[in-house]
């Protein structure tokens, strides 16, 4: 028996034993006694065995240093970690504005899940927004207002992941007003028009067209003369001195739809506006019969008429319609849009010739597509007339505009010879001749 231990039994007890079978004893350590030799023996087994105990302890010291060493190896590694992630950034961050509706985007480099993003919009009387924006931004994100209000603004977006933070800085500006040219007709909303602006004023006109009357003040236009106005309803908005319209602050959801209800009681046209402050896409809207409509709107500056696939902030444009119909589309902004306007005679006219002449197709043998422009010395002009050959199409031109104007039409005849109506596009089938009346008009005498 091993000195210093004394016998306390089997590790197992046994009824019986029918064959070979392995017990183990077990022992445990006599207490220490300084008056017998056995536990002076025993001491200095216990000695002993405290020597092996600190050997114990050396490798238990042992394994403690290598986890903490495997410990700071792994914090040093996770420092490594995080600091080869690099320079956080933030990337092409920019502010975009439809109207009065703000959208701020970016990317970030080296962000992680934990990194938060905050913007904050200051005005004159102080901050109107402080938010983090709630989706991970890893990769960027954005931010939208939409609708703004009307002012001067400075927005500051801040990157922090606890450990570096970066930021950026912009503003934009929400108009309060609609530019109007002197002497000029524009078509519009009254959604958000200041009404007490235009009190007692006697240089503005406001037109509407009533398609269920074919009789009006003028032609098929009545006089506006106050009182309540569907927000969806478009008006001419003439001025001589070029008084600007006066917006209240808009209320608009860009969650929301806009709703025209079209007829074509007399000559099928409607006149239909955007009743919020910033752009619509129309090539997403669609009529609950699946039913084609054709859209104008008009050019304020070359005071002619122009195909539009966007409708601008409070803008109004005509819906030509076959029958009675209900059209919609989402009233989501849209962003990125040109606002510049063309003056007479600028680059920017040929390319909206360019998009005239996409009328035919012109690798067709046979197929050509022709573009007719009609102008006066005062900048006024028409030029949205084609005609040519290759699928047969026409394109109804929209009734006159207002004010000052010059106007080219293409005539087909009817059936019976007589004269057809007014086409702002005519391309005929492939034949051995062809003939296009062209009518000319303008508001008032002049020269070509």
């Amino acid at each position: 028996m091993r000195e210093g231990y004394r016998f306390v039994g089997w590790d197992r007890n046994f009824s019986e034993i029918k064959k070979d079978t392995e017990i183990m004893a077990r022992y445990e350590l006599v207490p220490v006694s300084s008056a017998s030799v056995e536990s002076s023996s025993s001491e200095t087994a216990v000695s002993s065995s405290s020597g092996e105990s600190s050997s114990s302890e050396e490798s238990s010291s042992s394994e403690i240093v290598e986890s903490s060493s495997s410990s700071a190896e792994e914090s040093s590694s996770s420092a490594e970690s995080s600091s080869s992630r690099g320079e956080l950034k933030l990337v092409e961050p920019k502010i975009e504005q439809s109207g009065n509706a703000v959208r701020l985007t970016f990317d970030a480099e080296n962000a992680d899940v934990e990194t938060v993003a905050r913007v904050v919009v200051t005005g004159e009387n102080g901050i109107i927004v402080d938010t983090v924006i709630s989706d991970d931004v890893v990769k960027g994100g954005a931010w939208e207002m939409t609708p703004a209000p009307m002012g001067k603004f400075k927005v500051e977006l801040t990157l922090d992941d606890q450990k570096q933070t970066v930021s950026f800085e912009s503003d934009f500006e929400v108009a309060s007003e609609i530019e109007v040219r002197a002497e000029s007709w524009q078509m519009v909303s009254l959604s958000a028009l200041d009404r007490s602006s235009m009190e007692g004023d006697d240089d503005a006109s406001f037109y509407w067209w009533d398609e269920h009357n074919p009789v009006g003040d003028y032609w098929q236009y009545r006089a506006f003369a106050g009182g309540d106005a569907d927000a969806t309803r478009g008006f001419w908005y003439g001025t001589a001195k070029g008084k600007p319209l006066v917006l209240r602050e808009s209320t608009g959801a860009k969650d929301s739809e806009i709703v025209w209800e079209l007829d074509s009681l007399y000559s099928g046209w409607n006149l239909v506006a955007n009743p919020y402050g910033w752009y619509v896409d129309l090539s997403k809207g669609v009529a609950d019969d699946g039913s084609e409509v054709s859209f104008w709107r008009w050019n304020p500056v070359l005071s002619e008429y122009e195909v539009p696939t966007v409708i601008g902030p409070y803008e109004a444009v005509w819906a030509k319609a076959s029958h009675a119909l209900t059209w919609r589309v989402s009233a989501a902004p849209v962003f990125g849009i040109a606002e510049s306007k063309i003056e007479p005679g600028e680059p920017g006219e040929e390319p909206r010739k360019k998009n005239l002449m996409k009328a035919t197709d012109g690798r067709t043998p046979g197929n050509f597509a022709l573009v007719a422009t009609l102008s006066d010395e005062y900048g006024k002009k028409d030029s949205w007339n084609v005609f040519g050959v290759g699928k047969p199409q026409s394109l109804e031109e929209p009734p006159a505009g207002m004010g000052n104007r010059v106007s080219l039409a293409i005539r087909d005849k009817d059936e019976n010879g007589a004269k057809g109506v007014k086409l702002a596009k005519s391309i005929k089938a492939v034949e051995d001749e062809y003939s296009w009346t062209l009518e000319m008009s303008a508001s008032t005498a002049r020269d070509g």
